[in-house]
């Protein structure tokens, strides 16, 4: 195959992956010899944009993960949990989903499908000691991966039903509430003493309550009791491990 590039697509290309601290060696190699050696792919300058986190995979690993996805082939996987289990199961692998600074492989797991459990799981891809592709090929699932970003990865997504959530912020850290939209349904009732009561509707998760109680004393869950328990909980769980 042979093709040329222009000078203005070869600075596009450029500048999109200057954001990107480690290629993948297929990556670098592609880049390099883009142009038929016309073009090195060498950072001259500082990337516009930095990210200081960045999850290292073992070599090949998201290679074998792409090659998977195209081909819908069941993957023998050996994952390690945030629990620190490690555990080893078949799993037909749809689609990856970006959320900085991690990548996720979504798919199916056949242990969760056989005992009668929702099988479609997401893996952190840093997290996976082995990936191996079997010769076994998965039909085409129906499963639409735009829904389940916007569902499982949008800012406090969880599994659950979304309810009201309502947190009121002290005036001092009502600033920092306001000027950040978190979620597609947040609404801002800036009151007299110029504290603000946040509200949104989404399921209740790890996340939020991490966000509540990242406020500390600024911030009073008003609702739902559930919300305003597991934040008590939580904090009350800090103070005794730092005791």
């Amino acid at each position: 195959m042979t093709f040329r590039l222009t000078q203005q697509e070869v600075e596009a290309l450029q500048a999109a992956v200057a954001r990107v601290e480690s290629l993948t060696p297929l990556a670098r190699q592609a880049l390099e010899r883009l142009g038929r050696g016309e073009w090195k792919y060498v950072r001259k300058e500082d990337p516009v944009i930095y990210t200081p986190l960045a999850d290292e995979y073992p070599q090949g690993l998201f290679e074998r993960v792409a090659r998977a996805i195209r081909e819908r082939r069941v993957c023998e996987v050996t994952y390690k949990n945030a629990r620190g289990q490690v555990r080893t199961y078949r799993f037909d692998p749809y689609a990856l989903i970006a959320r900085d600074p991690h990548l996720y492989l979504v798919g199916a797991n056949h242990n969760s499908r056989e005992a009668g459990h929702d099988p479609v799981k997401n893996l952190r891809l840093d997290q996976i000691q082995e990936f191996v592709l079997t010769r076994d090929h998965f039909p085409k699932p129906d499963f639409d991966v735009r829904v389940y970003a916007q569902g499982r990865f949008r800012a406090f997504g969880g599994e659950g039903k979304p309810v009201r959530v309502r947190v009121r912020f002290s005036p001092e850290k009502a600033g920092f509430i306001c000027r950040t939209r978190r979620h597609p349904t947040q609404q801002v009732e800036h009151l007299e003493d110029g504290s603000v009561i946040w509200q949104v509707e989404v399921p209740l998760s790890e996340d939020l309550v991490h966000f509540i109680v990242g406020y500390g004393p600024h911030a009073s869950v008003l609702e739902p009791e559930e919300l305003r328990l597991k934040v008590v909980e939580w904090a009350w769980g800090a103070v005794e491990a730092n005791e």
